[in-house]
């Protein structure tokens, strides 16, 4: 803060001759306006008063909104002749305007000799803005003229002037304006004009600025009453900063002066000069305490969370409260230890910021003894109060300061503390319904109470013996055990089992009936019987456990259950149950396989199952063959696997017949050698290998959200362009049409929120690359890379967490100019290789241009890059419905064909004379019947270079007369009329029905990875990768 502009100014004394320093001098008369401020005024200057005049194409004036008849013509702006509006009334409008009269003069008299005094006998202004402090005026500092406002001007209004303010002389220039004084009938009609001519008081956007108005009342030749009305605005209180000065004496004056002159001709109140009171020299400083503090106590108070994480994990790990249930104790001891314990470091916490806090005389930390105040807000509060005693040399915030109206701390105290009860009792109700060693439903509270209400110790409801039978229940707060043990004389679960034998259905998974197990006698000891008449009969996703001491038969019906099921598949007799399965064949293995599946039916198989899982082992030489082999059984099989001859790949269980592979592999054995040949069901390995690789992608999205989402606005003229760092994504696009209407031309939702989770890819940037990869996989430089498939088998704009659904780090921003936004790819996203750095640059270039700039730089292994922005578009406006009649001009003559999954076939075709043709302009629904879906194919571009742009597309919609041209430096475009839309609330609460917009996404070819005839899309390290796109807006 010891900068020239922070300190007074100086200038340095010359000595005649050699012109050598010889005294420094300071002073305001030196200074610019940013440092008088510092310097010592002993005897601050004199100024004359002035009024603040509108700026001259604000005046007054008749418009849409402001349609007083008596007031001038609004041509008057252009020409900068509009007069300054004064506007009166009262009880007795002949007095109002007798008084009006006197107020402006009919010429201007200036003193040559008293130049600032002559100043202020006449009525003069200015429209400079005032600052917080007067010990320079910038009316009389700035080069701006000052104005006379008289009662009628001559034809030469301007006159030169020359004065001296201390040892500063100055050059100024006053303008003579016109004062209109109006007659308004009340008040009322004052306020109404007055409002209508602020900005937002209009739908128009008008200012219809005055330079003041005035109330009479009931002032007669006995009384003096008036108010004044003035515009508050110049003062720019916002409650933070410094209030700036208002320039209302002289309004006040003017009104005194001119009932004086009323009451006596020639009488006058003279308002001779405005004056600041004197001051040492100030030096600026900043109170870093109190701007920095609020931020400081945060992330101190913050540092409690992760003890209370560490306090939950190990409860977790540990598994406390499920050995505090195993010693019949419940969840009341828990949470009120739990409790207690955080409580009391919380208190601790707090008291060591008091201790502290009091030995250095920081009172205000006491209020931190309430656990609310780690509120950010409520610490902003304090960090306010702070920054405005250290300026003003007053106190900090007090108890009685809660009651102000600009103050929000009585509103955090009242909302924390119900907080802190609704917090409380909702971490209780979730922690009930989601519980550790237990569960109850969601609506627990309201189940009527037990007649013993639950205790820490186990209630046992009923225990009847009879025989051997002996049935209890045993009932906790949140545990319910039923616990059996019978032997064939327990009726209802033998009856039970029993209907089911003989009434077979699927609703039970596992039946025993009458299960007996005697281990013969040995060696001396008589016979053993382990399970006695067992029934049991389980029901699909019950979860069933047995309890009992050493001896009692579990073991040995588990065992039992297990041969059961080995036998149903012939791997019992013979020895084979002895074996280890490691030393099965082929064969065997395939069929313990079948066993275990007739054990278990995991419902994570059944979502990401679905397919056989084929592998073969060949010679490297074959490989390719068995690739062939395969795509001939099914076009949707997928190669998972490969290495050294050996290949697996998934292939969709629609898509072929078990019959058929093993016809497939014999006709194969004869045209090349197969060692090994396997068909498995999907495995439960492979079942988590596909959650694990999608859990890394959540992991680093978690990761990504600590960049904080906003959105950033290019504005120049009428053409204004917003996006969000959230996918870097193009939120809206306004511009006016011919009638300069301004409309939103860019389909989407009315903020961030609304693209999170969206699969619509509205406005986003897609990669790491846009468009399919067939199969989500692809070969580069020997090494098979398997990605993401999130578009059925394959991979669609980088997956299910491509670029579009990241949080991009905002690089820079200028409003007037561009926004830049940068992300890191990591090695492995979603499948790619290598880390790679983004950057995305969107700029205003000249009149309703918008540029855009792609770059990523690959920086440790080769990798594909194909970038393209997914804007949707509609030219008569995002609401304006479909997009058939916008005739379109592309200046491609060919197309990439596609599959029915809409994958490239690798050939390169010409559109002369197809549906596809927009070499002539027409309307994009012109030949729409004859497409089955819409347009969603890739264009080459004619005569494209990445050297330089080429223009792609000129699209015009006639109603708004809007017109849009692209250019680019890519080879391709993708033209999509989005046909898979469906009805997606956008903007507004618009629903976006199908074909509401269109895209036109300039790119590389789509699967350019699997098509060595596409052009390369591989980037390789230390290369950069650059794609360039303009486009250009105008109206006819």
């Amino acid at each position: 803060m010891e900068g020239k502009i922070n300190t007074c100014g100086c200038t340095c004394i010359r000595k005649a001759g050699n012109g050598d320093c010889e005294e420094e001098k300071c002073g305001f008369e030196y200074s610019s306006l940013s440092q008088a401020s510092s310097c010592p005024i002993p005897k601050p200057p004199q100024w004359a008063p002035l009024l603040q005049i509108p700026y001259a194409e604000f005046r007054s004036a008749k418009t849409d909104s402001n349609t007083f008849p008596d007031l001038p013509d609004a041509s008057c702006r252009s020409e900068g002749t509009c007069p300054v509006t004064v506007l009166f009334t009262g009880n007795n409008a002949t007095l109002g305007k007798a008084l009006t009269k006197n107020m402006f003069p009919e010429t201007l008299s200036i003193d040559k000799h008293d130049i600032m005094g002559s100043l202020a006998t006449n009525v003069i202004g200015t429209d400079e803005l005032t600052s917080a402090v007067n010990y320079i005026d910038p009316a009389f500092a700035s080069p701006s003229p000052l104005y006379s406002v008289q009662s009628r001007c001559t034809e030469n209004p301007v006159t030169p002037i020359r004065l001296k303010v201390a040892p500063v002389a100055m050059k100024k220039v006053i303008l003579c304006v016109e004062g209109l004084s109006l007659w308004r009938n009340n008040s009322s009609e004052i306020n109404d004009e007055i409002y209508k001519g602020y900005q937002d008081g209009n739908s128009k956007g008008e200012i219809n600025e005055i330079l003041s108005a005035y109330d009479f009342q009931n002032s007669d030749m006995k009384h003096f009453n008036v108010n004044v009305w003035y515009n508050s605005s110049y003062s720019e209180d916002d409650g933070r900063s410094a209030i700036s000065l208002s320039r209302v004496p002289r309004s006040l004056n003017l009104a005194s002066n001119a009932y004086l002159q009323y009451m006596k001709p020639g009488a006058q109140m003279p308002f001779e000069f405005t004056k600041e009171m004197p001051k040492g020299e100030t030096k600026i400083s900043i109170d870093l305490s109190s701007i920095l503090g609020t931020l400081f106590f945060t992330w101190v108070t913050l540092q409690l969370f992760p003890l209370i994480l560490t306090a939950l994990v190990y409860e977790k790990q540990q598994q406390l409260r499920i050995m505090m249930k195993m010693h019949g104790l419940g969840d009341g001891p828990y949470w009120l230890i739990s409790y207690l314990y955080f409580l009391t470091i919380s208190v601790i916490y707090m008291l060591c910021f008091v201790i502290f806090g009091s030995a250095v005389g920081i009172w205000v930390m006491v209020l931190e003894l309430y656990p609310g105040f780690a509120l950010y807000r409520g610490l902003y509060e304090f960090g306010q109060y702070a920054t405005k005693a250290s300026l003003l040399g007053m106190e900090g915030m007090k108890w009685a300061d809660l009651s102000e109206s600009r103050n929000g701390m009585l509103e955090v105290l009242i909302i924390m503390f119900f907080e802190w009860w609704v917090l409380l009792i909702v971490a209780y109700y979730i922690d009930q319904i989601v519980s550790s060693g237990g569960a109850k439903g969601p609506l627990f509270f309201l189940q009527k109470s037990r007649a013993n209400p639950p205790s820490f110790k186990t209630a046992i409801i009923s225990m009847k013996r009879n025989g051997s039978e002996v049935f209890v229940e045993i009932e906790k707060p949140d545990v319910h055990v039923r616990v059996i043990y019978s032997d064939p004389s327990f009726f209802p679960q033998r009856k039970k089992v029993e209907k089911l034998v003989c009434e077979p259905s699927d609703s039970h998974s596992i039946i025993c009936h009458n299960l007996r197990k005697i281990y013969p006698a040995r060696d001396g000891n008589p016979e053993k019987l382990a399970v006695k008449g067992f029934n049991l009969a389980l029901s699909p996703g019950e979860c069933f456990g047995m309890l009992g001491p050493n001896g009692a038969g579990k073991t040995t019906f588990i065992s039992m259950a297990v041969e059961e099921s080995l036998k149903s598949v012939n791997l019992f007799h013979g020895g084979i149950a002895d074996k280890q399965a490691g030393k099965y064949s082929g064969g065997m293995k395939r069929r313990l396989s079948v066993a275990i599946s007739l054990i278990g039916d995991p419902k994570l198989k059944a979502r990401y199952g679905g397919l056989y899982v084929f592998q073969m082992t060949t010679t490297v030489d074959h490989e390719d063959e068995v690739e062939s082999m395969v795509k001939g059984l099914s076009r949707k099989a997928t190669k998972i696997y490969q290495i050294s001859g050996t290949i697996k790949f998934e292939i969709p269980k629609g898509d072929v017949r078990i019959a058929d592979v093993f016809q497939a592999v014999e006709n194969a054995k004869s045209k090349f050698p197969v060692y090994a040949w396997g068909l498995a069901d999907t495995n439960l390995e492979d079942v988590f290998i596909k959650v694990a690789r999608r859990a890394q992608g959540v992991d680093h999205v978690l990761d990504c959200e600590a960049e904080k989402v906003g959105v950033y606005e290019l504005k120049r003229g009428d053409f204004s362009v917003k996006f969000t760092n959230y996918g870097a994504t193009m939120l809206s696009a306004i511009l006016p049409d011919k009638n300069g209407k301004l409309s939103d031309i860019v389909l989407g939702f009315d903020s961030p929120e609304g693209y999170k989770n969206d699969t619509t890819y509205f406005g986003t940037i897609v990669g790491r690359v846009a468009n399919r990869i067939g199969r989500a996989q692809f070969h580069l430089n020997g090494t098979y890379y398997q990605l993401v498939n999130n578009d059925g088998l394959n991979m669609l704009h980088g997956g299910y967490k491509g670029f579009s659904d990241v949080v991009w780090k905002v690089e820079s921003h200028r409003k007037d100019s561009h926004v830049t936004f940068t992300y890191h790819s990591y090695d492995g996203e979603e499948g790619f290789p290598g880390e790679v750095h983004v950057s995305v640059t969107y700029m205003l270039i000249e009149e309703n241009k918008l540029g855009v700039k792609m770059e990523a730089k690959a920086l440790n292994k080769a990798t594909p890059v194909n970038l393209a922005l997914h804007t949707y578009w509609n030219l008569g406006g995002h609401d304006s419905g479909d997009i058939f009649s916008h005739n379109l001009q592309l200046f491609g003559s060919k197309i990439t064909p596609v599959d029915d999954e809409l994958i490239p076939t690798g050939e390169i075709k010409s559109i002369k004379g197809t549906p596809y043709d927009f070499l002539q302009p027409r309307e994009i629904g012109s030949r729409f019947n004859e497409l089955p879906h819409g347009y969603d194919i890739n264009y080459v571009l004619d005569g494209t270079s990445s050297d330089h742009l080429n223009k792609v597309a000129v699209v015009q919609e006639s109603v708004s007369g809007r017109k849009l041209e692209l250019w680019t430096n890519q080879p391709g475009v993708q033209f999509y009329s989005s046909n898979m839309l469906g009805h997606v609330k956008g903007k507004g609460g618009f629903v976006y029905s199908n074909y509401a917009g269109f895209a036109l996404e300039t790119q590389g070819f789509p699967d350019s990875v699997n098509h060595p005839d596409f052009p390369s899309q591989i980037l390789k390290p230390g290369e950069t990768y650059v794609h360039v796109m303009v486009y250009r807006f105008t109206a006819n």
